[in-house]
Protein backbone atom coordinates (compact mmCIF):
# COMPACT_ATOMS: atom_id res chain seq x y z
CA UNK A 1 0.00 0.00 0.00
CA UNK A 2 1.21 3.49 -0.83
CA UNK A 3 2.50 5.21 2.32
CA UNK A 4 0.81 8.45 1.23
CA UNK A 5 -2.59 6.79 1.03
CA UNK A 6 -5.20 8.07 3.48
CA UNK A 7 -8.23 5.97 4.33
CA UNK A 8 -11.58 7.78 4.59
CA UNK A 9 -14.42 6.62 6.84
CA UNK A 10 -17.98 7.72 7.50
CA UNK A 11 -18.97 9.49 10.70
CA UNK A 12 -22.23 10.87 11.98
CA UNK A 13 -22.41 14.62 12.58
CA UNK A 14 -23.33 15.36 16.21
CA UNK A 15 -25.25 18.48 15.21
CA UNK A 16 -27.31 17.63 12.12
CA UNK A 17 -27.09 13.82 12.27
CA UNK A 18 -25.97 13.35 8.65
CA UNK A 19 -23.07 11.09 7.67
CA UNK A 20 -19.91 12.64 6.25
CA UNK A 21 -16.51 11.39 5.03
CA UNK A 22 -13.44 12.12 7.09
CA UNK A 23 -9.88 10.82 7.14
CA UNK A 24 -9.43 7.95 9.56
CA UNK A 25 -6.41 9.58 11.28
CA UNK A 26 -8.42 12.73 12.19
CA UNK A 27 -10.02 11.46 15.37
CA UNK A 28 -11.08 14.84 16.82
CA UNK A 29 -13.65 15.57 14.09
CA UNK A 30 -17.27 15.57 15.33
CA UNK A 31 -19.10 17.82 12.85
CA UNK A 32 -19.61 17.71 9.07
CA UNK A 33 -18.99 21.46 8.55
CA UNK A 34 -18.00 24.70 10.21
CA UNK A 35 -21.64 25.73 10.31
CA UNK A 36 -22.58 22.68 12.39
CA UNK A 37 -19.59 23.24 14.68
CA UNK A 38 -20.68 26.86 15.22
CA UNK A 39 -24.29 25.88 15.91
CA UNK A 40 -23.15 23.34 18.50
CA UNK A 41 -21.25 26.06 20.40
CA UNK A 42 -24.16 28.51 20.38
CA UNK A 43 -26.49 28.64 23.38
CA UNK A 44 -29.55 26.46 23.27
CA UNK A 45 -32.99 28.09 23.48
CA UNK A 46 -34.96 27.89 26.73
CA UNK A 47 -38.59 28.59 27.60
CA UNK A 48 -39.57 31.82 29.36
CA UNK A 49 -41.00 31.04 32.80
CA UNK A 50 -43.69 33.72 32.45
CA UNK A 51 -44.95 33.68 28.86
CA UNK A 52 -43.69 30.29 27.60
CA UNK A 53 -41.90 31.70 24.51
CA UNK A 54 -38.61 30.07 23.51
CA UNK A 55 -35.57 32.40 23.44
CA UNK A 56 -31.77 32.24 23.55
CA UNK A 57 -30.56 33.46 26.98
CA UNK A 58 -27.59 35.79 27.41
CA UNK A 59 -26.64 34.27 30.75
CA UNK A 60 -27.00 30.86 32.34
CA UNK A 61 -29.17 32.30 35.16
CA UNK A 62 -31.66 34.01 32.78
CA UNK A 63 -35.24 32.79 33.21
CA UNK A 64 -37.30 35.43 31.41
CA UNK A 65 -37.30 36.59 27.78
CA UNK A 66 -37.68 40.27 28.73
CA UNK A 67 -37.75 42.67 31.69
CA UNK A 68 -41.52 42.90 31.21
CA UNK A 69 -41.96 39.16 31.85
CA UNK A 70 -39.66 39.40 34.88
CA UNK A 71 -41.79 42.25 36.31
CA UNK A 72 -45.04 40.36 35.66
CA UNK A 73 -43.62 37.31 37.41
CA UNK A 74 -42.79 39.36 40.52
CA UNK A 75 -46.33 40.81 40.71
CA UNK A 76 -48.12 37.56 39.84
CA UNK A 77 -49.92 36.31 43.00
CA UNK A 78 -49.24 32.70 41.97
CA UNK A 79 -45.47 33.16 41.75
CA UNK A 80 -45.01 35.97 44.28
CA UNK A 81 -43.03 34.84 47.33
CA UNK A 82 -41.40 36.49 50.34
CA UNK A 83 -38.03 36.60 48.53
CA UNK A 84 -39.26 38.86 45.70
CA UNK A 85 -41.57 40.98 47.89
CA UNK A 86 -40.92 44.66 48.53
CA UNK A 87 -40.88 45.52 52.24
CA UNK A 88 -40.55 48.89 53.99
CA UNK A 89 -37.43 49.37 56.13
CA UNK A 90 -35.58 52.29 57.74
CA UNK A 91 -32.22 53.64 56.59
CA UNK A 92 -29.56 52.87 59.20
CA UNK A 93 -28.02 56.33 58.71
CA UNK A 94 -30.81 58.90 58.30
CA UNK A 95 -33.87 56.86 59.37
CA UNK A 96 -35.89 57.54 56.20
CA UNK A 97 -38.38 54.80 55.25
CA UNK A 98 -37.81 53.14 51.86
CA UNK A 99 -38.68 49.95 49.97
CA UNK A 100 -36.32 47.07 49.30
CA UNK A 101 -36.75 43.48 48.12
CA UNK A 102 -36.55 40.97 50.95
CA UNK A 103 -33.82 38.99 49.16
CA UNK A 104 -31.70 42.18 48.91
CA UNK A 105 -31.64 42.87 52.65
CA UNK A 106 -28.24 43.09 54.34
CA UNK A 107 -26.98 43.53 57.88
CA UNK A 108 -27.00 47.31 57.32
CA UNK A 109 -29.33 48.93 54.77
CA UNK A 110 -29.22 52.48 53.38
CA UNK A 111 -31.52 54.58 51.23
CA UNK A 112 -28.69 56.08 49.14
CA UNK A 113 -24.99 55.85 48.34
CA UNK A 114 -24.39 59.03 50.37
CA UNK A 115 -25.91 57.50 53.51
CA UNK A 116 -23.85 54.37 52.97
CA UNK A 117 -20.65 56.44 52.72
CA UNK A 118 -21.50 58.59 55.76
CA UNK A 119 -22.21 55.49 57.87
CA UNK A 120 -18.98 53.80 56.76
CA UNK A 121 -16.89 56.89 57.62
CA UNK A 122 -18.41 56.97 61.12
CA UNK A 123 -18.46 53.26 61.98
CA UNK A 124 -15.89 51.41 59.84
CA UNK A 125 -12.77 53.23 61.03
CA UNK A 126 -9.86 52.18 63.23
CA UNK A 127 -10.19 48.65 64.56
CA UNK A 128 -13.59 48.27 62.85
CA UNK A 129 -12.19 49.00 59.38
CA UNK A 130 -12.23 46.19 56.82
CA UNK A 131 -8.49 46.59 56.15
CA UNK A 132 -7.43 46.98 59.79
CA UNK A 133 -3.97 45.42 60.28
CA UNK A 134 -3.50 45.96 63.99
CA UNK A 135 -2.36 49.58 63.65
CA UNK A 136 0.92 48.56 62.02
CA UNK A 137 2.20 49.24 58.52
CA UNK A 138 5.59 48.87 56.83
CA UNK A 139 7.08 51.87 55.02
CA UNK A 140 8.50 50.57 51.73
CA UNK A 141 8.92 47.20 53.47
CA UNK A 142 11.76 48.77 55.50
CA UNK A 143 10.54 50.59 58.63
CA UNK A 144 7.70 49.63 60.98
CA UNK A 145 5.13 52.31 61.84
CA UNK A 146 2.75 52.09 64.83
CA UNK A 147 -0.54 53.94 65.18
CA UNK A 148 -0.70 56.50 68.00
CA UNK A 149 -3.65 57.59 70.15
CA UNK A 150 -4.17 60.71 68.04
CA UNK A 151 -4.58 58.57 64.90
CA UNK A 152 -1.16 59.35 63.40
CA UNK A 153 1.60 56.79 62.71
CA UNK A 154 5.13 56.91 64.11
CA UNK A 155 8.25 54.87 63.39
CA UNK A 156 8.69 52.10 65.94
CA UNK A 157 12.45 52.62 66.37
CA UNK A 158 11.89 56.25 67.36
CA UNK A 159 9.23 55.23 69.90
CA UNK A 160 11.62 52.70 71.50
CA UNK A 161 14.43 55.25 71.70
CA UNK A 162 12.12 57.87 73.22
CA UNK A 163 10.97 55.41 75.90
CA UNK A 164 14.61 54.55 76.67
CA UNK A 165 15.65 58.22 76.97
CA UNK A 166 12.43 59.31 78.67
CA UNK A 167 11.90 62.24 76.29
CA UNK A 168 10.76 63.02 72.75
CA UNK A 169 13.35 63.11 69.98
CA UNK A 170 14.12 66.31 68.09
CA UNK A 171 13.61 66.47 64.32
CA UNK A 172 17.41 66.65 63.92
CA UNK A 173 17.96 63.39 65.82
CA UNK A 174 18.10 60.15 63.80
CA UNK A 175 17.85 56.58 65.13
CA UNK A 176 20.35 54.49 63.20
CA UNK A 177 20.03 50.70 62.74
CA UNK A 178 23.48 49.23 63.36
CA UNK A 179 22.98 46.02 61.36
CA UNK A 180 21.20 47.87 58.52
CA UNK A 181 17.90 46.03 59.09
CA UNK A 182 15.16 48.64 59.49
CA UNK A 183 12.81 46.08 61.05
CA UNK A 184 15.24 45.00 63.78
CA UNK A 185 14.17 47.47 66.48
CA UNK A 186 15.92 45.88 69.45
CA UNK A 187 17.46 48.52 71.68
CA UNK A 188 20.98 47.09 71.27
CA UNK A 189 20.62 47.51 67.49
CA UNK A 190 19.67 51.21 67.72
CA UNK A 191 22.04 54.18 67.90
CA UNK A 192 21.05 57.82 68.35
CA UNK A 193 22.82 60.21 65.96
CA UNK A 194 22.32 63.70 64.60
CA UNK A 195 21.28 64.14 60.99
CA UNK A 196 24.70 65.29 59.76
CA UNK A 197 26.70 62.42 61.30
CA UNK A 198 24.12 59.90 60.13
CA UNK A 199 24.38 61.14 56.53
CA UNK A 200 28.20 61.11 56.74
CA UNK A 201 28.14 57.50 58.02
CA UNK A 202 26.02 56.21 55.13
CA UNK A 203 28.07 58.20 52.60
CA UNK A 204 31.26 56.55 53.90
CA UNK A 205 29.62 53.10 53.67
CA UNK A 206 28.58 53.71 50.05
CA UNK A 207 32.08 54.80 49.09
CA UNK A 208 33.59 51.73 50.74
CA UNK A 209 31.14 49.49 48.85
CA UNK A 210 31.71 51.32 45.57
CA UNK A 211 28.10 52.57 45.33
CA UNK A 212 27.87 56.06 43.86
CA UNK A 213 24.93 58.20 42.79
CA UNK A 214 24.33 58.24 39.05
CA UNK A 215 25.62 54.68 38.48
Amino acid sequence: MNKYYRKYIERKCKQCGENYLIREDIKASKYCSRQCAGLSRSKKPITCVQCGIEFIPRRKTTKFCSTGCAAKNRTNPKTKTLLNTNIIISCDQCGIKFKRYFNKLKENNFCSVKCNGDWMSENKIGQNAFRWKGGVYHQNNKYIHLKQEDGTYKQEHRIIMEKYLGRELDSDEIVHHIDGDGKNNKLENLKLMNRESHARLHTTERWEQGIFYGD
